[in-house]
């Protein structure tokens, strides 16, 4: 005979089989209490049926009767407690399995950065409590991976740890998506049903009860990403349970207690969503108590290498042939470095899978990770380095000292003639060479070449040469480093006022003195202070360069991200026992763009206008070895 419980679909949920001579109902007859339970013979059988009359009476007349009862009920309580059990430790084992699962692709996290080791000291600082935790991130970031840590160094770290996204609800077992696009009232339904459990018969697509993610993890951790997406019941919900440790299943009003603790993710600003009446304020008072940001990488990009280099060996691992990849190449890296990355981890992830499937070399080279990128929209862009003629030119020795020596020979006659011709305007030369060649070249130099004139100027290579001279040169006055576009603009002012004034454009005379006093500065700064003071923070053409270069229609920069990131001695700008430096790397006048003797000095590319490509991955590499080729040749070894 089969002792089964009919459910709700129909079906026989057994709970005993008996044997010739066992009994069935004995607990009913001793507790006068009504059982639920069906029998069924499986087999042709004899039955002796007893009443609850003459069982009562069976039991008082003969007390062997009654222990032979009492030993079979104790028996059959025995049965389930080993029952009980059993389902207790396959419980449990399934929490591990999917708990463990949850955490499978999930590595530690990953970067030695200050920011980072900032967030490990608030992960560890939050995980000594048990209280809910609201991690903020952009998109992609590693919030599910702070998660877990502060799971794991928490107080209950062998308990499971669940996770469920808001914004796409996956009920498991049935093959059902819910998405925010399906509804208030069902994305409702599919984010109450996994969180919080439901019963039988309260969703359309199950027939059977189903456990929610608080019912499971009991003592664990439940991370609910993109908590923003909640539904504002179910928001409602998790703050009751938040504040009373008891919640209730979809179809039931019974409380029911757990002690998991909640963890929530979200890309969005929970704070503004609250003020437009998006999100539950009190809820947000609730988690903001123990909150932490995970950085985007654009904001750690000293570890991007490290990132790199554990996706490549995560992702080799995977692919069916254990493919093995080196590394990646110069350029990748390089280009990895100056891309932002606005997807984050998940961006970089998926990137470097599909490079490393690409890849038909040892080294991920910049076509493998960078495909089909497309130029702005608008413009049309080219990379001037890309023709022989012009890297070689703007990497020789000619370059800046020959146009250096062209624009000094200029000057010297310009002074010459200004001083010394004739003081008619239209019989003295040293005019038209600064009205009407210098001044409208110097304009469109700054449209068509950035800042190539501070490179080529010769006041800035008089500078240099006045600066060799004497052994100790002054640093720069804080108030000159603090206030110096301020001077710069006060000395362009004076410029415009005295050409007005004295009629410049028609003065010899007055044209000379004005080229002679910037000089007189530059030559000043050159012998009293160190590097290029004059123009660095004063000189108003430069300031005007400055701003200007902005529009040109070429870009000369370092990338800011290895400069930033990678170099650990910017050295290329300081200078050492091979190299002078870069005094023209112009810190002042608000602007990211180096002069391009800089550049040249740091090997750097020209691309066009509104093309970002990528500088070396350090800017003293290229200047190094040439320095010591040269050094070498010099000495013979």
């Amino acid at each position: 005979m089969k002792i089964f419980r009919a459910t709700s679909g129909g079906e026989e949920n057994v709970t005993a089989r008996l044997g010739p001579g066992e009994v069935a109902g004995e607990i009913a007859l001793l507790t006068g209490a009504i059982q639920g339970c069906s029998a069924k013979t499986e087999a042709p059988s004899s039955l002796l049926v007893l009443s609850k009359n003459d069982f009562d009476r069976l039991c008082l007349e003969d007390p062997a009767v009654s222990m032979a009862f009492i030993r079979g009920f104790a028996g059959r309580l025995l049965q389930k407690d080993a029952e009980i059990s059993r389902a207790y430790e396959k419980e449990q084992a399934y929490q591990q399995y999917i708990s463990e699962h949850d955490q499978l692709f999930l590595p530690e996290l990953i970067g030695e950065t200050r920011i980072i080791r900032k967030l490990r000291q608030e992960i560890d600082r939050t995980a000594k409590n048990d209280c809910p935790v609201l991690i903020c991130g952009e998109a992609g970031t590693e919030s599910l991976i702070a998660a877990v840590t502060i799971h794991k160094n928490g107080s209950n770290p062998s308990e499971p740890f669940l996770s469920m996204d808001a914004e796409n609800v996956v009920l498991e077992g049935y093959g059902v998506i819910i998405e925010e696009e399906s509804g208030v009232l069902q994305l409702e339904m599919a984010q109450s049903s996994v969180l919080f459990g439901y019963e039988d018969g309260t969703l359309s697509y199950s027939r059977a009860r189903g456990l929610g993610l608080l019912q499971i993890c009991r003592l664990g951790t439940v991370v609910i990403k993109n908590i923003d997406k909640l539904t504002e019941g179910v928001q409602a919900k998790l703050l009751d349970y938040l504040r009373n440790g008891t919640f209730t299943t979809v179809g039931t009003r019974k409380p029911i207690p757990s002690g998991a603790r909640i963890m929530a993710t979200s890309s969005q600003d929970l704070g503004a969503l609250a003020e437009k009446g998006r999100f539950n304020p009190e809820l947000l008072a609730l988690l903001q108590q123990n909150s932490l940001t995970v950085p985007p990488i654009r904001k750690r990009k000293s570890d991007l290498r490290l990132l790199v280099d554990f996706f490549i060996i995560m992702e080799c691992f995977k692919t069916p042939d254990r493919k093995l990849i080196k590394g990646v190449s110069s350029e990748a890296y390089k280009r990895i470095m100056q891309y932002d990355w606005p997807g984050n981890m998940d961006e970089l992830q998926i990137v470097i899978r599909r490079a490393i499937n690409l890849s038909q070399t040892d080294y991920l080279m910049p076509e493998d990770i960078f495909i089909g990128m497309a130029p702005p929209e608008g413009k049309y862009t080219i990379n001037l380095m890309q023709f022989d003629w012009v890297r070689n030119f703007f990497r020789s020795r000619a370059y800046p000292v020959a146009l250096q020596l062209v624009t000094a020979g200029v000057f010297s006659l310009i002074f010459f003639l200004a001083f010394t011709g004739s003081r008619a305007p239209d019989s003295n030369v040293s005019l038209l060479l600064v009205w009407g060649i210098w001044e409208p070249l110097l304009v469109i130099s700054w449209f068509a070449g950035a800042r190539i004139w501070c490179a080529v100027c010769p006041l800035g290579a008089l500078n240099d040469l006045l600066n060799r001279v004497g052994r100790k040169k002054l640093k720069v006055p804080a108030l000159i480093h603090d206030y110096g576009i301020f001077f710069s603009a006060l000395g362009l002012g004076l410029i415009i006022w005295a050409e007005v004034a004295t009629d410049m454009p028609y003065s010899p005379l007055a044209t000379g003195l004005l080229l002679l006093a910037i000089a007189s500065f530059a030559m000043l700064s050159g012998i009293f202070f160190e590097r290029r003071l004059w123009c660095r923070y004063l000189c108003p053409l430069g300031t005007l360069g400055a701003v200007y270069s902005g529009c040109a229609m070429v870009e000369w920069r370092s990338n800011n991200s290895i400069c930033n990131s990678t170099c650990r001695d910017n050295n290329c700008y300081k200078g050492d026992g091979l190299t002078r430096g870069s005094p023209q790397a112009f810190e002042a006048h608000g602007t990211a763009t180096l002069s391009l003797h800089a550049v040249q000095l740091a090997a750097q590319v020209v691309p066009s206008a509104g093309q970002a490509v990528p500088a070396p991955q350090s800017s003293f590499a290229y200047v190094s070895r040439q320095r010591l080729d040269m050094a070498a040749k010099r000495h013979g070894n």
